[in-house]
């Protein structure tokens, strides 16, 4: 398989891919329509299940320190984590979770576009959602 290395999936590797790529847009969506097609009764009951689930969560006013939050969860298990923050904050939500805590840290880019820790207090809401 050569698509692990760079210029792997060139259209010589890929021919057929290659063609359908320069179909028209029109055709090419008629394509995806159609594949996409058997899969809209799933995509209907996985819309409600989530809906469902992210109804459940009940919303906290937090404010994290120095860009760490932690939680415990006291052993419940929960399916869904959902954290609201305001974008002009420039803070970027990185969670990891077990069974008995709950940790976000918040991250920033530099000039580089490279995640950073990031410094100060971040206010957010945040939600566990459970059925």
């Amino acid at each position: 398989s050569r698509t692990g290395i760079a210029g792997g999936t060139c259209e010589f590797d890929h021919p057929s891919y290659h063609a359908w790529q320069h179909q028209s847009v029109q055709d090419r969506q008629q394509d995806i329509a159609a594949w996409a097609g058997p899969l809209a009764p799933l995509r209907f009951a996985i819309a409600v299940m989530l809906g469902l689930l992210r109804s459940s969560g009940h919303w906290s006013a937090i404010s994290s320190q120095q860009g760490n939050s932690q939680h415990s969860l006291g052993g419940r298990t929960y399916q869904l984590v959902q954290v609201r923050l305001r974008s002009a904050t420039g803070a970027i939500p990185e969670i990891s979770a077990n069974r008995y805590l709950l940790f976000i840290r918040f991250m920033t880019q530099d000039g580089d576009l490279r995640p950073r820790p990031y410094d100060g207090e971040v206010d957010f809401e945040l939600a566990l959602c459970n059925f």
